[in-house]
């Protein structure tokens, strides 16, 4: 499944901008921090489609996932 994911503030140096990611089915939030190589701790809010989230939500194809810092704000 395809997910956009988007980072603000000092997690920009992870990604700049929105892109897309391949997920398999039944991935969480988790997962694409993971993937990234953010660390858990670094992530203050979630938002899938505009709404915050727990980092173990689960995401479906075309979900908008937004990760904001717990310092250096958006």
């Amino acid at each position: 499944m395809r997910v956009n994911v988007r980072c603000f503030g000092t997690l920009e140096k992870y990604q700049k901008g929105t892109k897309p990611w391949e997920m398999p089915a039944g991935a969480t939030v988790n997962e694409i921090t993971r993937i990234m190589g953010v660390k858990p701790d670094d992530v203050k809010i979630v938002f899938v489609n505009h709404k915050e989230v727990p980092h173990n939500t689960l995401l479906h194809e075309g979900d908008e996932v937004g990760l904001s810092p717990k310092t250096g704000g958006m």
